[in-house]
């Protein structure tokens, strides 16, 4: 493609995945990210999600955002960050991923706009790997120029 413009518009909250939409998203994370980051039992953590979708022209997913309660990881990641405020009713942001012939297109921004939406006012946290400081920063510049535009 030639001009690096979104390839479309549907960008959707999702109450509930299919199972379509589940083997896409399992599919992404298979091919983005390394092994050791591929520890989501997706079965237990998307029950009380917050799932927002990205879609191609074909109806396949482009990418995609999960966010699971705070509650629900603040035991765990403390041990990783004794700095790690409780945040009740706050939203933390499970996993975000674009497809790679996808990426570069305005799908990222369309994602984290649509998160924040439908966040309705909830604070958003989240936690990046050192290996992957830049997609955390990208995520927070993002939000910040969503925010306050």
């Amino acid at each position: 493609m030639d001009s690096k413009q979104i390839k479309s518009d549907i960008v959707a909250v999702v109450e509930s995945l299919t199972d379509d939409e589940l083997r896409q998203i399992l599919a992404l994370e298979r091919e983005l990210f390394p092994e050791s980051l591929q520890d989501i039992d997706y079965e237990k953590d998307l029950k009380d999600t917050l799932a927002v979708l990205a879609y191609d022209p074909d109806g396949n997913v482009a990418g995609y955002v999960i966010c699971v309660p705070h509650e629900a990881v603040y035991g765990e990641f403390l041990g990783f960050d004794p700095l790690m405020p409780e945040s009740s009713g706050a939203l933390y942001l499970e996993s975000i991923a674009i497809r790679r012939d996808l990426q570069g297109y305005g799908y990222f921004s369309k994602l984290v706009r649509k998160l924040i939406e439908a966040a309705n006012g909830r604070a958003i946290t989240m936690h990046a790997r050192v290996s992957n400081i830049t997609a955390a920063s990208e995520c927070k510049s993002t939000a910040r120029s969503i925010c306050t535009a």
